[in-house]
């Protein structure tokens, strides 16, 4: 009957026996994915095969040897069920992207109000400022046609003064 790998690792009664090296580092690499370390923390890939009688406890992230006088129930590799349990979903959330995002915005806003500033604000200000800058603009531009004795066509005319 297969244990699962998790009811082991909750268990401080219970070790794992690895008699080959194959075994050994399967072990190590997925206690290592489930984010388990050994006593000292340390990751476990950094340990080495230490020889066919070796066991190891991931309750306490420590490791021995089996012999008669072992005081923990021995799980063989091969009784080992390695399936994760489904885990439940949760959000994570990459701040740095978020932050970046929002960044992106807040650039691209100022820069519409920078062209805002640029475009439309002299002449808001011109015009508050100058309440009749339109009358200057019409009227400038009939000296100037007067001058060159020319007229200004009623068209342009009233294109100007509405």
């Amino acid at each position: 009957m297969k244990i699962k790998l998790s009811e082991i690792i909750k268990n401080k009664k219970m070790v794992i026996h690895t008699p080959t090296e194959k075994q050994a580092n399967a072990l190590l690499k997925e206690l290592d994915k489930r984010g388990l370390k050994w006593c000292g923390g340390d990751s476990y890939s950094l340990l080495k095969y230490c020889g066919e009688n070796t066991f190891y406890r991931p309750f306490a992230g420590t490791y021995g040897w089996v012999n008669h006088h072992c005081p923990y129930q021995v799980i063989e590799f091969e009784d080992v069920d390695f399936e994760r349990e489904p885990q439940e979903r949760t959000i994570e959330l990459d701040y740095k992207s978020l932050y970046e995002q929002e960044c992106k915005k807040v650039d691209e806003l100022e820069k519409k109000v920078e062209t805002y500033e640029r475009l439309v604000c002299p002449i808001a200000e011109s015009s508050f400022l100058f309440p009749n800058i339109e009358h200057y603009y019409i009227s400038l531009y009939k000296e100037r046609y007067e001058e060159s004795s020319k007229t200004i066509d009623k068209e342009d005319y009233d294109t100007l003064t509405k």
